[in-house]
């Protein structure tokens, strides 16, 4: 798997989401349900997704390897609050996962958030009986203060990604002015 991987270099990028963005973050906050902080939210009013996607602290994550440009494939939300980087939104497309996206995503966030001086990245993790996946992720990766708050710090994100991920470094990753 790892060597597959290394041979697929996944190219990922986080940028700022703008109003443009609505139909993708809207499809995407809608329909993802595995890898997620909060579930799948297909009752979500549109409203909603456009205070999420004009809050400032909305980004978008797009995905491509040499196999395909797979677009716009995740949305976090994230906003300083204490010290930390607190996501409390975080759902990845199903066409992605496998690829490591996440682990890129862990490194951008980490990026961002100490590009505001903030020394730590936290999770607002909510079971939803789908987003196991994501609660395995989130135990890997950080110390989980409890079953719904996970948090790592900026300065240990590399370490942890080595030890968990299946090829580190296997991706690329641009971050694209997250910084607020």
């Amino acid at each position: 798997m790892a060597a597959f991987l290394e041979g697929l270099r996944v190219s990922i990028e986080l940028t700022p989401a703008q109003s443009a963005d609505l139909p993708h973050a809207d499809r995407i906050i809608r329909t993802a349900a595995s890898f997620t902080l909060t579930g799948e939210k297909p009752t979500i009013a549109e409203r909603e997704v456009e205070a999420i996607v004009n809050s400032g602290n909305c980004y978008l994550v797009h995905v491509a390897d040499r196999l395909s440009d797979y677009g716009h494939s995740g949305v976090i939300v994230a906003r300083p609050v204490d010290g930390a980087l607190v996501v409390n939104l975080l759902s990845l497309s199903c066409t992605v996962l496998g690829k490591q996206v996440e682990h890129a995503v862990l490194t951008g966030l980490a990026q961002v958030a100490s590009s505001q001086g903030l020394g730590n990245v936290v999770f607002e993790y909510r079971p939803s009986g789908r987003n196991q996946p994501t609660l395995s992720f989130l135990k890997m990766i950080t110390a989980g203060d409890n079953e719904n708050r996970f948090q790592v710090a900026t300065a240990d994100v590399e370490e942890s990604i080595r030890r968990a991920a299946v090829a580190p470094g296997a991706w690329s990753l641009k971050v694209s002015n997250c910084s607020h």
